[in-house]
């Protein structure tokens, strides 16, 4: 049995590399017609904002919550699409195109959930919101607006908890993405001015006034998403050039000059994000360099290569939860895998190299009949969701467990590899292999 096991696990190492990453459904996800624009962590859940009308099989408006194994819904939700979600000063705060949260009604354009209801804040804002972003203490809100509260605006504004107060001149646009690098604000979108300077799809707050980001991107260009990335912050939309030079949907500035990443992609970046230091790009895009990417790519320091083959459909957020990277769109598939407009992408190699802030121990290992995984710890052990996935990736338990041991039957599973994770109110705990005989 042992030599027998020996010879499955490596054929299992050399196979390992083409099976270590693979997608995993998130219940039924939502509606067939639906599409996931947001997503953001809160008080150790996962929310999801869009227009959808179910969630799993629960009814829901616009926005729900994952608990890791279930969908819930948030209140009442929201009256129409949502755009934009993050948390500020302990509330998860929602931007798009609605006018009622919950039983409010004078909810226009944003709203914050405190974990129990829906609060609007003061007079709202006269437009769409299609991104928030938490700065320096300070909430701060683009989209396409013309007055926030009583201040008059021009597509962005800024909330310090009490007020809300413009930016300057604006921007003469939309704005789409918002993000912090190197100590500034950096704002994308459909623009082309800040009061008199130009400024084309980008542009950077200093604290007194807006400035262009090198020469921008060309005249027709719109920037959707933004994202630090290593030294250096990357733009990603619609655009043709960045710095005068050829830059294809996306480009990366250093603080002093604009860098292509690549090839780019043959059409528009909707989302950017960094998972175990690795970029991906959400969007339109269906092709770079003439490879095939169906809407989703990772970059590995020379190229774009496609991640799990891709969706069905476009993606529009991408957001990480639980040391995995979550993708929402109005997907169907993800690659073979069933996903109605949202999935997780499980990276199996991140599992097994993971180094655990707390030790464990799995004894027996191998194990025939039940295992046990022990926490090596002197703090005391909160609940934890455990996490069980089998060597293709794919999730096939999932619970809640107490204490610092616990035990692993085996119930249906058949002899191999294994490999779980351990979260206790959403924060990575521990991870590690199991080998069933």
């Amino acid at each position: 049995m042992r030599k027998r096991l020996l010879s499955s696990f490596l054929f299992f190492i050399l196979a390992f590399s083409a099976q270590a990453q693979t997608w995993s459904a998130l219940g039924n996800g939502m509606n067939m017609n639906g599409r996931v624009s947001a997503l953001a962590t809160y008080h150790g859940a996962l929310y999801a904002g869009g227009n959808f009308d179910t969630a799993g099989t629960v009814p829901v408006n616009n926005i729900a919550r994952w608990n890791g194994t279930r969908w819930d819904s948030v209140g009442l939700g929201l009256n129409s699409w949502v755009y934009a979600l993050c948390t500020y000063h302990n509330k998860l705060y929602a931007g798009g195109l609605f006018s009622q949260a919950g039983t409010d009604t004078l909810a226009a354009g944003i709203a914050c959930w405190n974990d129990t209801t829906w609060q609007a804040l003061p007079s709202g804002l006269n437009g769409a919101v299609a991104t928030l972003l938490v700065f320096n203490d300070t909430l701060y809100a683009g989209g396409s607006f013309t007055q926030a509260g009583t201040a008059a605006t021009s597509n962005i504004a800024r909330w310090d908890g009490t007020n809300w107060t413009a930016l300057d001149s604006g921007l003469n646009d939309v704005v789409f993405a918002l993000s912090a690098w190197n100590g500034k604000l950096y704002a994308g979108g459909a623009f082309t001015q800040t009061g008199m300077t130009t400024a084309f799809g980008i542009a950077q707050w200093n604290n007194t006034g807006w400035k262009p980001v090198g020469s921008g991107m060309d005249s027709a260009a719109t920037v959707f998403a933004l994202t630090p990335y290593k030294s250096g912050l990357c733009a990603g939309g619609w655009f043709q050039t960045a710095g005068g030079t050829p830059a294809s949907c996306i480009a990366s500035w250093n603080g002093t000059r604009w860098d292509t990443l690549g090839k780019g992609f043959d059409t528009t970046v909707l989302a950017l994000s960094v998972y175990d230091s690795v970029l991906y790009a959400g969007g339109l895009m269906m092709k770079s360099n003439g490879k095939t990417m169906n809407h989703l790519a990772s970059w590995n320091g020379s190229s774009w290569t496609s991640t799990g083959e891709g969706t069905d459909s476009y993606v529009e957020a991408l957001c990480l939860y639980n040391n995995s990277l979550y993708v929402g769109g109005a997907f169907q598939l993800a690659g073979t895998t069933s996903a109605s407009c949202i999935v997780q992408w499980v990276d199996i190699t991140g599992i097994a190299e993971n180094t655990n802030p707390v030790s464990l121990r799995v004894y027996p290992n191998p194990f025939s009949s039940t295992a046990t995984i022990e926490l090596k710890t002197s703090s005391p052990v909160s609940e934890q969701q455990f996490e069980l996935y089998d060597a293709t990736g794919r999730m096939i338990r999932s619970r809640l467990v107490s204490g610092s041991s616990f035990e692993v039957s085996r119930e249906d599973l058949q002899a191999g590899i294994y490999f779980f994770r351990l979260f206790s109110e959403g924060r990575f705990v521990a991870s590690g292999k199991m080998i069933l005989e």
